[in-house]
Parts: C-alpha cells; sequence; structure tokens
C-alpha cells in the first residue's frame, strides 16, 4: 500500500495499485510532496520533489512618497501598468503618482495565470502654482516656491520622463542645456500633494 504526502497540513492520500491522484495547489507556498509506501514490516519514501507555487494572489496598489508600488507581484514573468486607461508600462515594480490618476496593474505569472489589482485614484491636492524663471528658459531654469522634500519631474508633451529629482530644497536650479526645444510638463509630487506647471524651453 502506498501514501501519497502532499506537504500543504492535509492528511496522506491512500493510494491503489497502479491508481493515479491530480492535485491543485492554489495557494502560493513551496511544498515537498512525496510517496510512501509500505510491503509488511517494510516501508520506504520515495525522494521528495521540491515545487514552487507563486499563483493565487492578487496584485495590490499601495500608494507612498509620491509611488504606486505594486505589491504581490514578486515572481512575476511580466507586469503592466495601466495608467488613465492610456499608458502601459512594462516589467517595472512602480510608476510616480505624477503621470496619471488612475492606475491598475495586471500580471502573468510562470504558469501563464493572470491576475489584475483593482483601479486606484489617486488623490491630488492643487496648491498654488510654485515659480519657474525664466520661462521660456535657455540654458537655466529656476524654480521657487517648492516643498523642501518633493519629487520634481519634467516631462516632454509624449510624456516622456525627460528629469527627475528628489527633494533639495524649495529653491532648485535646472540645467535645460540639453532639452529639445518645445513645451513641457513640470510637476511636483509630496505624499498626495501634486502640482503641475507648463515650461517652454527655447535656445
Amino acid at each position: 500500500s502506498c501514501e501519497l504526502f502532499l506537504g500543504n497540513g492535509n492528511g496522506n492520500i491512500p493510494l491503489a495499485y497502479l491508481e493515479s491522484y491530480n492535485f491543485n495547489y492554489t495557494t502560493p507556498n513551496s511544498y515537498s510532496p512525496y510517496l510512501t509506501c509500505t510491503l509488511g514490516n517494510t516501508s520506504t519514501n520515495s525522494p521528495a520533489s521540491v515545487l514552487t507555487v507563486n499563483g493565487g494572489t492578487t496584485p495590490v496598489l499601495v500608494i507612498e512618497n509620491g509611488f504606486v508600488t505594486c505589491s504581490n507581484c514578486a515572481n512575476q514573468d511580466n507586469v503592466s501598468w495601466i495608467i488613465d486607461g492610456t499608458m502601459h508600462v512594462d516589467s517595472v515594480l512602480s510608476v510616480a503618482d505624477s503621470i496619471g490618476q488612475f492606475f491598475s496593474c495586471d500580471y502573468i505569472n510562470e504558469f501563464g495565470c493572470t491576475s489584475n489589482s483593482f483601479v486606484v485614484s489617486v488623490t491630488e491636492e492643487i496648491t498654488a502654482s510654485f515659480g519657474l524663471f525664466p520661462n521660456p528658459a535657455k540654458d537655466l531654469l529656476t524654480v521657487s516656491g517648492l516643498l523642501p522634500t518633493s519629487t520634481l519631474e519634467i516631462r516632454d508633451t509624449q510624456g516622456r520622463l525627460v528629469y527627475r529629482e528628489f527633494g533639495k530644497g524649495k529653491f532648485r536650479t535646472i540645467n535645460t542645456t540639453n532639452f529639445s526645444n518645445g513645451i513641457y510638463t513640470i510637476s511636483e509630487t509630496s505624499n498626495k500633494r501634486f502640482r503641475s506647471g507648463t515650461l517652454l524651453v527655447n535656445h
């Protein structure tokens, strides 16, 4: 007679001669199933298999310090962010909350299982605008009236990040020499506070 040990906390499964048994592990964990067989007074165990289950969790979005992070997304082969329903960012763990108000996160694990987080809305608090001088900027831009520990970002008209700086005081000087001529969005994020303005670069 034989018994199958699943390693999931349940009792052993008795098996008859040539009987097969299927079991679906749904809880993420590491398991070591093995077979124990007895003949007369002698029993022996088969080598234990090592089975790692990564599926079964739903991604959760955490908003903290100006970033939206996907938790429960570890060990996944593919992670996709959906921001404002339009932008897809693949294989990143977090995105700045200044690039959109609505987020969700999809992932596909190594077994091909898919899951999606709930859509999260980022609360924005609009306060008095910060100062930009000169605007249009040529080589140097001075930003005033910032929160001391905020994150400052500049994006082009396509939404591409061209500059990011983490809290360096209320006044900050940015070298715009390598910026192409055009219009940019400059945004400040601190916790759940968000402010933005328009920057023109003209060399």
